[in-house]
């Protein structure tokens, strides 16, 4: 936070500030939010906000009523629900084809960190655009966008030009990019 936003201040202070709350944690304790998401989702948070410093700080801009970390944690819950990779629980939500790709892209080693950042921008932008379309959107309604872009995610990933990582890539990262452009014009 303190790399991105300001001075680090008081170290003995460090995780329990109210400063947490402005990216997008529900209180000024941290770790009290990535539950089942654990190592992996902070994980996937850190390396995005590392690689994406410029679109952290939009996305944490007041107005946008964004939450950046609660939303980054729940990304990575669903992917790992998606592909049973979710501890203790045994249920897939994918195909086993799904699976069996999913496994090829892992020997690509920061192919699960992508995934996680691709539908982290999907969210975002898709949550700015729907506030731009409809001034009466509020943030309760935040599960709509997720939800569909949950669902945008699996139709891009039954994609028979999606086999390779590369190509997955590529085709969601235009989608990207005309939400950005919709939400910029």
């Amino acid at each position: 936070y303190w790399n991105l936003f300001g001075e680090l201040g008081n170290e003995i202070d460090l995780f329990a500030r109210e400063e947490w709350k402005n990216v997008g944690f529900q209180n000024k304790d941290p770790s009290s939010d990535f539950r089942g998401g654990g190592y992996m989702a902070l994980k996937n948070l850190l390396s995005f906000v590392e690689e994406e410093k410029e679109l952290t700080k939009i996305m944490c801009i007041e107005q946008n009523e964004f939450f950046l970390a609660i939303t980054s944690i729940n990304v990575t819950m669903f992917l790992k629900n998606f592909f049973g990779v979710l501890k203790g629980i045994k249920t897939l939500t994918c195909t086993p084809s799904e699976l069996k790709r999913f496994a090829r892209w892992l020997r690509i080693s920061d192919s699960p960190e992508k995934l996680h950042h691709i539908l982290l921008k999907d969210v975002f932008w898709s949550y700015l655009l729907r506030k731009k379309n409809n001034p009466q959107f509020v943030i309760m309604q935040f599960n709509e966008i997720f939800l569909s872009v949950q669902k945008i995610f699996e139709k891009i990933l039954k994609m028979r030009s999606c086999q390779e990582f590369k190509s997955f890539i590529t085709i969601y990262q235009m989608r990207l990019d005309s939400l950005e452009i919709a939400c910029r014009k």
